[in-house]
């Protein structure tokens, strides 16, 4: 009776373990405010832990008809400004359906996001409604309880007509001789943790994006050990890895990570 009890316990144990995250990944995304505001904002949940606010209404106007060395945290998608307006940490607790966001960076002396939400250093939400497709976050602001539904963002559609959601990429990608792969990212993603390995023969790595621009480049040589590099991503919709190989039987090997 013991050992069935005692597997019981483990039974539910792991039921509530996989419960947890299963509801913390169905966060884990872009969410766009539902709302006729011409300016909604868009809120990035990443598995990391991190979270980043967007809203177009906060574009430096210096930025408009730039299409690189924008202003500030200013960003261009597919020929759409928008401007990243806050950072932070999140937690959601599963049990509570309470949702934190702490260590928060408020990048502009005025947001939308902070003009609704307040300016403390830290935030709590109830989450009252989580679907793959929808969340309801609820607040207390002037003793009233007031709640906004976030929806599941897109960014654009893509040239095949998909529509290109935030995604992390975790990759690895090996090959021999010379190759070109490209990746299709929504914009909002913010950085590419890069490793690689050339083996015997020397090869080159160069990392192109949508508009042909060199984002990194190893320079052709072999490698004795993994190499790693950070490269900034945040408009990017494209990214382009081309390895140029000095031999046809040159071995290789990429680790992608995109966040």
């Amino acid at each position: 009776m013991k050992s069935i009890f005692y597997k019981l316990i483990i039974t539910l144990s792991l039921g509530q373990s996989c419960y947890a995250q299963t509801i913390t990944e169905h966060i884990q995304g872009s969410w766009c405010l539902s709302s006729d505001y011409e300016f909604p904002d868009v809120i990035i949940f990443r598995s990391d832990g991190k979270y980043f606010v967007y809203n177009s209404n906060s574009v430096n106007t210096e930025s408009i008809g730039l299409k690189e060395n924008l202003k500030g945290n200013d960003i261009l998608i597919n020929g759409v400004y928008t401007s990243m307006t806050e950072m932070g940490v999140w937690n959601f607790n599963p049990s509570t359906k309470k949702l934190l966001l702490k260590e928060r960076k408020i990048l502009q002396a005025w947001t939308d996001f902070s003009e609704t939400y307040g300016k403390s250093f830290e935030l709590n939400f109830n989450m009252t409604e989580i679907t793959d497709s929808l969340i309801t976050i609820c607040y207390e602001k002037n003793q009233q309880l007031l709640c906004d539904k976030y929806e599941k963002n897109w960014s654009y559609i893509s040239s095949k007509g998909d529509k290109m959601y935030y995604k992390e990429i975790l990759k690895e990608i090996s090959g021999v001789g010379s190759m070109s792969k490209d990746i299709l990212l929504s914009g909002y993603e913010t950085e590419l943790e890069l490793s690689f390995e050339f083996y015997k023969e020397p090869d080159e790595l160069i990392i192109y994006d949508q508009n042909n621009k060199v984002l990194h480049r190893t320079g052709i040589r072999a490698t004795t050990r993994v190499e790693t590099a950070t490269i900034n991503l945040s408009g990017i919709t494209k990214l382009v890895f081309k390895i140029e190989s000095e031999e046809a039987t040159s071995k290789w090997k990429i680790s992608v990570d995109v966040k």
